[in-house]
């Protein structure tokens, strides 16, 4: 186990945090029991945007249940059918880096990530919907993605100009607007390859 967190740094006695670089380490850690490591735990400041019930932030017996339920809209198949989307919207974003200079990679992947989600996962086609949950949800992005934006205490709606109250209000919207298409897609019953529209074919045991 190598610290990664500058133990240097840290009062005796203390570790911010390891990485596992022995195979057999590695495999212990994913192969451990679910009562024993609860990842869903560290990922707790992550809630604010993906839900408290985010198959993330679940451990034991939760995880598997919502795990089992979405396993078949995630099965190769089904997956292979939205390859040529997911190659044409990798496809448009490459082409439009510039050449022969350098290029900020992150905000370019994680434009591709969220047109791919929208995309291929929501099934939107390009349109006024798409356009605005693309910008709303990348000014969520922007926003999670401080720190100092996120931080529990900070939590607290003091009006439209603080970080947070941005966030709730970008939330509230975005929200809206994919209640509104899972509405749609219940009401359809369109045979549609999106995720989205297989999840809301997900059925427990009991039906």
């Amino acid at each position: 186990m190598n610290d990664f967190a500058g133990a240097a740094a840290a009062p005796a006695g203390r570790v911010d945090g390891v990485t596992l670089t022995d195979p057999g380490e590695v495999r212990e850690m994913f192969t451990a029991p679910p009562e024993v490591l609860h990842p869903g735990e560290g990922a707790r400041i992550l809630e604010p945007v993906i839900g408290k019930n985010s198959v993330i932030l679940l451990d034991e017996g939760e995880h598997l249940e919502q795990r089992k339920l979405m396993l078949p809209a995630f099965h190769g198949e089904k997956m292979q059918r939205l390859e040529s989307t997911m190659l044409e919207v990798a496809e448009r974003e490459i082409e439009s880096w510039p050449e022969s200079q350098p290029l900020p990679l992150h905000p370019r992947f994680q434009a591709l990530t969220l047109e791919v989600i929208l995309r291929a996962v929501f099934g939107l086609d390009s349109g006024t919907r798409l356009d605005r949950l693309r910008e709303l949800l990348a000014r969520i992005l922007d926003l999670s993605g401080r720190p100092m934006s996120m931080l529990p205490f900070l939590q607290h709606e003091l009006g439209g100009r603080t970080p947070w109250g941005r966030f709730v209000r970008l939330r509230a919207e975005a929200d809206s607007l994919i209640q509104e298409l899972i509405e749609e897609r219940r009401a359809s019953h369109e045979d549609r390859d999106d995720v989205l529209s297989l999840l809301l074919e997900a059925r427990h045991e009991d039906g």
